[in-house]
């Protein structure tokens, strides 16, 4: 039997962190879209969230650069791991890219609403993506118990 390496249980530990993270941000938008909720109010959040995004990855990295050191059975992990980091930033990427454009939209500057729409099938992609890539990684550390 392997003992997991204590940086992957890290890195779930802060992976399992994003999705409410998410959901705070993308209320907070639909707040500020809905005319319930000031831009400032938006902005704060965002920034808030991006310091956080920030930190997390950061951590995260670190985590990942100590795998990549170690022994041979925690490669394909580390690998998997780098990938689900990978799509978490097409991920941010997608989602700011998705507000401005929202924003634009609805405060009448300019018209991006099918580009909204595209921008939000990529992220339902991604976080596909990033749920498969989560299971994979899973069914590897489960290897490490037996």
């Amino acid at each position: 039997m392997t003992v997991l390496p204590f940086e992957l249980e890290s890195f779930l530990s802060l992976q399992h962190q994003r999705p409410s993270i998410y959901k705070d941000l993308d209320c907070g938008f639909d707040l500020y879209i809905a005319k319930q909720g000031t831009e400032q109010e938006y902005q704060q959040l965002l920034q808030l969230v991006t310091k956080i995004f920030s930190e997390l990855s950061a951590s995260i990295k670190q985590q990942l650069e100590i795998l990549d050191q170690m022994t041979d059975d925690v490669k394909e992990s580390a690998r998997i791991s780098k990938e689900i980091q990978e799509l978490e930033g097409q991920q941010w990427r997608t989602v700011v890219e998705y507000q401005q454009k929202m924003i634009s939209t609805v405060f009448g500057q300019i018209d991006y609403t099918q580009e909204c729409q595209e921008l939000k099938k990529k992220r339902a992609r991604i976080q596909g993506e990033i749920f498969d890539k989560m299971q994979e990684l899973q069914a590897e550390m489960a290897e490490f118990e037996q």
